[in-house]
């Protein structure tokens, strides 16, 4: 004789970070499903009585939970410090350019590798060689440096602002062209300068405008200081 026994497997919650969504919002992607758990009891009948005694049981997930999926929101919402203006904005096409520094690699990129390079002290190489070693025996020297490096950059906090600073390129990138075609005046020369320097400077410019994201990006007032010193 068999007997199943089916326990709810309760809805688990997974936020996950949007940056299409602005700062601090949050929105229901999926409300989620209860799985369930069978658990299936094989009892031994005396033949005589008919009465159960002891069991054996096996239990199986026979139903998957899907958890509720919460975006939370990561794009900042700042007022800017210029006026919009859609004619000098789109006087030059940054597309391409765009495109470009989205993929730039910020540990590979020989640039940013040079730029952002850490004072790394020989003993701090060896001490890390050693702990290393043990997972890695054939690890180099270099290896280890680049390591170091990672870890500095983690320190510093600036890869997710690195991340964050590439979602918002395509606007940031026409509003520079935008103020810099105000200041030089909106000719064929001056929009061939600076589609030239925009694609001249792609890892000067992808690097400025993080570092002005992870430690200036703040409010006084209605007015942001990362939009004075970006814009």
């Amino acid at each position: 004789m068999s007997k199943k026994i089916v326990t709810p497997i309760p809805i688990k919650e997974e936020r996950r970070k949007d940056p299409s969504l602005d700062k601090d919002t949050e929105k229901i992607e999926s409300p989620g499903q209860a799985g369930e758990l069978t658990a299936t009891r094989v009892y031994e009948v005396n033949t005589h009585t008919g009465a159960l005694l002891s069991y054996k049981e096996t239990s199986a997930e026979t139903k998957a939970m899907k958890p509720k999926v919460i975006l939370v929101g990561t794009k900042e919402n700042k007022p800017h410090l210029l006026p919009d203006n859609k004619d000098l904005e789109n006087a030059i096409d940054t597309n391409r350019v765009s495109r470009d520094m989205k993929g730039i690699d910020l540990f590979t990129n020989t640039y940013l590798v040079n730029a952002l390079k850490p004072s790394i002290l020989g003993r701090d190489v060896i001490s890390k060689k050693i702990e290393l070693k043990k997972t890695n025996p054939a690890i180099t020297d270099e290896e280890v440096k680049g390591v170091l490096r990672k870890e500095y950059l983690e320190r510093l906090s600036i890869k997710d602002t690195f991340e964050q600073t590439k979602n918002n390129l395509d606007s940031d990138l026409k509003k520079i062209a935008s103020h810099t075609l105000s200041i030089l005046g909106n000719t064929p020369d001056s929009r061939a300068k600076v589609q030239s320097e925009l694609e001249a400077n792609k890892e000067k410019i992808l690097l400025g405008l993080t570092y002005i994201n992870r430690f200036y990006n703040i409010d006084f007032g209605k007015t942001n200081i990362r939009d004075i010193l970006a814009f």
